[in-house]
């Protein structure tokens, strides 16, 4: 007979080895999720709790085990064409990849990279803050699952978050502090293994 104490009955956690050498590649899904908006009040800010799907498509280039540079793409994939200028932005999720130009980099079993801040639209009350540094944009993705198959290690799920700037609030004509936004990831791959 088992006995099982709380917590200990649940399944074996895959092996970190494992993780690091799981390769992020192909078609996922994305669930982005707003958690939290910080600064000031802002009309320009998606709301907390707004939830969208981002269908994107990675590519990983790994020339050693553990050592990946990752790549996200829209929904058609890769494209030479592109490479030089594209950067995925999630129209319903506000999700942002960065230029695939500058890819993630791979840290263990984290992918990870700054996005440059892009401009915003709207007509706003008052000037971008001048004063006060531009928030640092940072996007993580960490492997949570993966399995082994003929191409070696293949996540199949990821967690990840992401900070972007959301615009600035103003006080009356004058700038007060950037809004920025605090985005939760959960991703799945949606292809065949």
């Amino acid at each position: 007979m088992v006995s099982c104490q709380a917590g200990s009955c649940g399944a074996t956690p895959q092996a970190a080895a494992d993780l690091i050498a799981a390769q992020i590649q192909g078609a996922w899904e994305l669930t982005v999720n707003v958690s939290a908006n910080t600064g000031p009040p802002s009309q320009t800010a998606r709301a907390v709790g707004s939830t969208g799907v981002d269908k994107v498509v990675f590519h990983s280039d790994c020339p050693a085990r553990g050592q990946c540079a990752l790549q996200m793409w829209g929904p058609d994939g890769p494209n030479s064409q592109q490479a030089a200028y594209y950067q995925y932005f999630g129209k319903t999720s506000g999700l942002q990849g960065p230029p695939v130009s500058i890819p993630m980099m791979q840290s263990g079993d984290s992918y990870s990279a700054d996005i440059p801040v892009s401009g915003f639209g709207g007509k706003l009350q008052c000037q971008p803050p001048r004063n006060i540094a531009v928030p640092i944009q940072h996007l993580t993705l960490r492997v949570t699952n993966a399995t082994h198959g003929s191409a070696g290690w293949l996540a199949t799920t990821l967690v990840g978050s992401e900070t972007l700037v959301g615009g600035w609030g103003c006080n009356g004509t004058v700038p007060s502090d950037w809004v920025v936004t605090h985005l939760a990831i959960a991703g799945r791959t949606s292809q065949t293994l």
